[in-house]
């Protein structure tokens, strides 16, 4: 029996007879669970719970808490580092010169490994190649290695092809105008004149145009393109130079065969072994002291993932299981969970990315000795990948649960079983780790059978509870409602199961062999070279397009300005990327690097070539430098952050740097102090030229702003989402036919290959957004486009979960292994005899289409919003743009698209039903208004266009009702809390010939996106004082139409499941539909609603804020008295401190405002305000200069300042934003400290319906500032 025909074996009642049950006590003796529990052998529940515990010390985590001064990856990265450094200084020897080498003689033997043709130079190609070719492990290096001499080899092929037929024109000194064929440029970069041969250039640089071009279309890879594009350069460059290298300001005469062209190949070669050599340096540095194998770090982790998963499902299950608390309101349980997951998919990549340089090491033997074998591991490592999505679903469930009273029905005899499962799962995934690792070609697994007989007997089990629980027990369809995510558990532990039990099958269907191997890498590659479709991507020739203009430039400039030298279209070719962003990373990077590797190093440079007695000091000290400076320089490179480019480049350009030689301590050297200092710095110039151009071309010439590319590949993402969401819910929710084959492999195409292809890319793209120039484009959210994409992951992680329950259950219902139910709830009902059927039926159907609405015109929406139209629309803008989708959508109640009179008529009746009755025969007048306002003239129904141009044009609805109260003291209010206090002066009553009036809830429209504005606009009736009593006053409000806080989609996902538990209660339909049809419609019920998708500054508030207003009133105090006080008063207590100063009247305007802010708070404000009056005079008059023998101002001021900026501490540090003195000067310096005081006596049960109104205008409030993403 194969593994998934074996899962598929239950019948609906009872267990198949053929299936063998096997208990925990037949368990094989190793259980790698860290737990031990006495079960009893029987399923039902026991009278009896035996449980042991056992404590003793695990001695493998001795040290645990330990912290090391040093991390593992500072210890790592320092040690690749140090291994480049020995690794360029070994590279140094290729350089050592000959002792009888004699400046003077042009072509005497220069180095002492080199034959004496060999005139070129640039031997520090070998260190460079060090560094170019360092990798993290053997594989890695390989791999650059390869790519790289691929590139060069291919230049080196092409030069020799080239030159066989094109003849390079020299120097005849004896013809009658030797120089007729040669353009002298007199102002170099150099400041030395030289020679352009024309004839030259006209022949070979349409040559570099055709190679360039031929590169960048064939599909090599990015590295061997930029080797190859930028060696050709060279080697041409090189060729047609007609400058003589060994005597300054002599062209190559014809009667020199050094020059030939043969000879210059040849030269040519021999540099490009010494950059071979250099290569082959790295792969030995990566082997000693000890060899560092891609293959061993593989297996490695690879053997360390099966713990992880295993950790993961006994933390999931035994929180679900064992626990009664909703998993929200367990935080340290969420954080471990995350860590583990984030772990477990760290680990997971780390493989992948391991995966690929194995492959290196692979290809040259190295996997006979380190027994080996990718493809056995790749299909491990998938393993792990799937197993990780089914642990996050089975996360997922667990946070849904509520621990209803189901659930511990349930659970008491379930337990067990999954306990069970745990079990097995572990001796499994075990087994497979081990007989993967020791390379069995072909899986026979002895803990396959045990797992698959427990999940038959837990799915049994839990049929049986819960058709005894209904048949025995009161159970509301809300009860049954509650408990759905009970389903969803238990199928994503099904489905780890399964993942687990099938790989035995995937396993022995592949094919181990390396001949077979082999073939499918050439096939594969040949087939990709002569595919037509590769070569008509137009993305391909314009990006070929480019970089060949780029480069191109780039050799104008070499030959106009810089001598021939290749730096400026090597650095093009060097740099180049697919987007703007990642160039832009690149370019900046190289131009860091340069710097950093060209200026310290040239200083130290120019002072030791100038040591020539004893010459090996020189030496000495120079490599010195070098080891150091590479090894800070390959650390920034070995860290892989931001700025990784820019150190290997500053530590290929110190190496060429310090190796760079010189005759200055020769007798008759050529080279001088002035030549070296100029030499140093002409690669930062040339390399900034470079960066000039390819920016210039990649901005104006067809840009592809990554930007603009992930925006793109967010939209085909959504739709690649929307098409398997009308495959797999459109289809299951409106009928319980079997989808076919066809459909069902197009979903898995998608689910597998097509989405999770879109996110890899997205996820590149957004870290080239990050750093890509915004120039006058918005602001980049990098968390937004992260939050989106970790959404998209969820989405595509439960969509193949289901896609895995409904290929179960059609299987399942293909071998017969099921007795489908004769009634589904999907199902059209023609005539039932059940009271309530047709209802069930028709909630259903209501609830079903509504969601597939509102998702369908979410994912339009969001199309909309990541489309080119909204690429520089600010965050307002989107928001508002949303909005006004879903409020059309809510107010569209027959999705028709366009508004009609009754859909107006229900939209304004609960606009109205906000602020008070109308009468229907009203209602007309307004609807017909609206009409007219919004739509065009002539139409009866209003577009979603018109709605929102209307919008944009400030559309807006003022309802005012009238009332007869008592008119309050006019006050400017600004802050939500004064909002709230004179609104409750409104709210609680009404009062109009003792007629009461009560503001009505808030309608189902939803919440306003920002709070509603409240104007009391007072109006008297009357010229008589005696008729305030009874003046005739009016509230305006203006509702925001886009009233659509909540979307809904809850609630209909709540109808959906209510529906459907009170269709499963009628006429005891539970006993007759079988396990698996009440599993898929569980899940897909629950999968629906993944669609839906500083106490520190509290505590600064209150400590400073009256320190604020306390020391404010002592710097007032210290001013002079500007009068007298009256007599009256002096007869008071404390009337000494009763002065007429400044901060008599500030204390008086306080305490004002505060009375009529607040009858009982306002007062005890204002007592509390006198109080603090009376102490700031006594503090400046008596009490500071006594004890502190300073003014009291200065005290005060220090205090004052000190109280401020922890203000601006609590504000910026905690709280992440603006304090309120930046959005209200009044409410910051006026009403803060009566603020303090309302939240103290809150704490006392003041005005409880106050408080509440002001913590959910606070919240809604702080809600709209973090959607807006102000943070500080």
């Amino acid at each position: 029996m194969t593994a998934s025909s074996a899962m598929e074996s239950h019948e609906n009642d009872s267990p198949p007879t053929h299936t063998e049950v096997t208990f925990v006590t037949e368990s094989p003796a190793e259980i790698k669970l860290r737990r031990t529990r006495n079960l009893t052998s029987s399923t039902d529940v026991a009278d009896e719970i035996a449980t042991n515990m056992r404590i003793n010390l695990d001695k493998r985590r001795k040290g645990f808490l330990s912290p090391s001064r040093l991390s593992a990856t500072f210890r790592q990265n320092t040690e690749m580092a140090l291994r480049a450094s020995f690794a360029v200084i070994l590279s140094s020897i290729i350089q050592t010169r000959n002792q009888a080498y004699d400046p003077s003689h042009a072509h005497d033997k220069k180095w002492m490994f080199f034959p004496d043709w060999y005139y070129l130079g640039g031997l520090s190609y070998c260190a460079i190649m060090v560094v170019f070719s360092m990798a993290y492990n053997v594989g890695g290096t390989i791999r650059e290695v390869c790519q790289g001499f691929s590139g060069v080899g291919v230049a080196l092929l092409y030069n020799y092809i080239l030159f066989a037929f094109v003849e390079v024109e020299r120097f005849d000194s004896k013809a009658d105008d030797p120089y007729i064929n040669y353009y002298k440029i007199n102002k170099a970069f150099n400041s030395n004149a030289y020679w352009i041969n024309v004839p030259n250039m006209y022949a070979t640089l349409p040559w570099i145009f055709v190679f360039t071009v031929g590169v960048m279309v064939l599909p090599f890879h990015i590295n061997t393109r930029k080797y190859a594009v930028g060696t050709n350069a060279y080697f041409t460059l090189t060729i047609i130079n007609p400058a003589n290298p060994l005597r300054s300001g002599q062209l190559k005469s014809i009667d020199e065969e050094l020059f030939d062209t043969s000879n210059i190949l040849r030269n040519l070669r021999i540099f490009a072994i010494v950059g071979l050599l250099g290569a082959l340096i790295s792969v030995v540095a990566m082997c000693f002291p000890y060899p560092i194998f891609a293959i061993s770090r593989l297996r490695e982790d690879s053997q360390k993932a099966a713990a992880d998963l295993l950790e993961l499902l006994n933390i999931v299950v035994d929180s679900y299981c064992f626990k009664n608390k909703n998993v929200e309101n367990m935080e340290f349980l969420k954080l471990r969970l995350r860590r583990k997951f984030d772990d477990a998919e760290a680990r997971y990549r780390r493989m992948e990315s391991l995966l690929e340089d194995a492959w290196w090491e692979q290809c040259f033997g190295l996997h006979y000795p380190l027994r080996f074998n990718r493809v056995m591991s790749r299909t491990y490592i998938k393993l792990v990948g799937s197993l990780i999505a089914d642990l996050r679903t089975l996360s997922y469930a667990m946070r849904l649960e509520k621990y209803g009273r189901l659930h511990t029905t349930y659970m008491a005899i379930l337990k067990r079983e999954i306990y069970i499962i745990q079990t097995r799962s572990n001796d499994l995934l075990n087994e497979i780790s081990h007989e993967v690792h020791d390379l069995s070609p072909h899986l026979d697994l002895k803990s396959l059978g045990a797992l698959e007989n427990q999940v038959e007997m837990a799915l049994y089990q839990f049929r049986k509870i819960q058709n005894r629980t209904f048949a025995k027990e009161v159970v509301t369809p809300e009860e049954v409602a509650e408990n759905v995510p009970l389903n969803l558990f238990l199928f994503s532990l099904n489905s780890f199961c399964s993942t687990l039990l099938n790989f035995q099958q995937s396993y022995n269907s592949r094919k181990y062999d390396d001949a077979h191997r082999v073939r499918s890498f050439v096939r594969k590659s040949l087939r990709k070279i002569v595919d037509p479709g590769y070569y008509k991507n137009p993305t391909t020739w314009i990006n070929a397009f480019k970089i060949t203009l780029a480069v191109m430039a780039g050799v104008g400039f070499s030959v106009g300005v810089y001598g021939f030298s290749s730096t400026v279209p090597s650095t093009i070719a060097y740099i180049m990327c697919e987007t703007l962003g990642s160039s832009f990373r690149k370019t900046v990077n190289r131009v860091g690097g340069v710097v950093a590797g060209s200026i310290v190093p040239s200083v130290f440079k120019f002072f030791f070539v100038q040591i020539c007695e004893p010459q090996v000091l020189s030496i000495v000290l120079t490599n010195i430098v070098m080891f150091i400076w590479v090894g800070m320089c390959m650390y920034v490179y070995f860290g892989q952050g931001y700025a990784a480019y820019s150190g290997m480049v500053a530590a290929f350009v110190a190496s060429d740097t310090l190796m760079r030689q010189t005759d200055i301590c020769y007798p008759n050297g050529s080279d001088s102090s002035s030549s070296i200092a100029v030499a140093s710095y002409s690669s930062l110039a040339q390399t900034s030229v470079a960066v000039v151009i390819f920016i210039s071309v990649e901005t104006f010439i067809f840009p592809k702003s990554a930007i603009s590319m992930l925006r793109h590949s967010i939209v085909d993402s959504l739709k690649l989402h929307q098409k398997a969401f009308d495959e797999l819910f459109g289809h299951h929710l409106s009928s319980s036919v079997v989808m076919d084959e066809s459909s069902m492999a197009d979903v898995r195409r998608m689910l597998a290959v097509d989405i999770p292809n879109s996110l890899e890319k997205q996820r590149q793209l957004l870290v080239e957004a990050m750093v890509e120039p915004l120039l006058w484009r918005p602001n980049f959210s990098h968390d937004k486009y992260r939050r989106l994409l970790e959404i998209s992951q969820g989405l595509l992680n439960n969509n193949y979960l289901l896609f895995k329950l409904l290929r179960w259950f059609h299987f399942r219902v293909s071998q017969n292994r099921v007795n489908l139910s004769s009634s589904d709830i999907r199902d059209v009902v023609v005539r039932t005899d059940v009271d309530g059927d047709v209802d069930c039926h028709a909630k259903w159907k209501v609830s079903t289409a509504h969601f597939q609405s509102l998702v369908r015109d979410i994912f339009d929406t969001m199309k909309l919003v990541f489309c080119d139209t909204f690429c520089y629309a600010d965050p307002d803008q989107t928001a508002v743009f949303m909005q006004m989708k879903e409020a059309f959508r809510l107010a569209d109640k027959d999705c028709s698209g366009e508004l009609n009179a009754n859909d107006v008529t229900v939209m304004l009746g609960n606009i109205f039903a906000q602020s008070g009755d109308v009468k229907k025969e009203q209602i007309k007048k307004y609807v017909q208004e609206f009409m007219d306002v919004v739509g065009k003239p002539g139409r009866t129904t209003v577009s979603f266009e018109d709605f929102m141009d209307a919008l944009e044009h400030g559309l807006k609805l003022e309802i005012e009702v009238y009332h007869r109260v008592k008119p309050r003291p006019p006050a400017l209010l600004s802050s939500a809390l004064q909002r709230a206090i004179k609104n409750e002066g409104f709210q609680e009553k009404y009062v109009d010939d003792n007629n009461v009036f009560e503001k009505s809830d808030t309608s189902k429209l939803a919440g306003t996106v920002g709070p509603v504005t409240v104007s009391e606009l007072s109006q008297t009736r009357g010229t008589s004082s005696d008729s305030l009593e009874n003046a005739s006053v009016f509230i305006r409000r203006e509702y925001d139409v886009l009233n659509v806080e909540d979307f809904t989609t809850s609630e209909v996902v709540a109808h959906m499941k209510a529906a459907y538990a009170e269709w499963l209660l009628t006429d005891n339909r539970y006993e007759r539909t079988s396990m698996e049809e009440q599993l898929l419609l569980n899940c897909l019920v629950t999968f629906y609603l993944s669609y839906h998708d500083n106490k520190i500054n509290q505590y600064i508030h209150f400590a400073c804020i009256w320190q604020i207003f306390i020391s404010a009133l002592c710097m007032f105090a210290s001013l002079e008295s500007f009068a007298e006080p009256p007599s009256f008063v002096t007869s008071l207590p404390y009337s000494q401190y009763m002065l007429l100063n400044p901060s008599c009247i500030l204390a008086g305007i306080y305490m004002v405002w505060y009375i009529q802010l607040d009858r009982v708070a306002g007062s005890l404000g204002a007592a509390l305000v006198f109080i603090c009056y009376l102490f700031a005079n006594f503090f400046v008059q008596v009490y500071a200069p006594s004890n502190f023998e300073r003014p009291g101002w200065q005290i005060a001021l220090a205090v004052h300042c000190f109280a401020w900026i922890m203000q601006f501490i609590g504000h910026g540090v905690f709280e992440r934003r603006k304090p309120a003195l930046f959005d209200s000067l009044d409410q910051a310096l006026v009403t803060a400290p009566m603020f303090v005081l309302l939240e103290a006596m809150f704490a006392f049960g003041y005005r409880p319906e106050l408080y509440k109104r002001v913590s959910f205008a606070a919240k809604a409030n702080i809600k709209a500032f973090r959607a807006a993403g102000k943070t500080l």
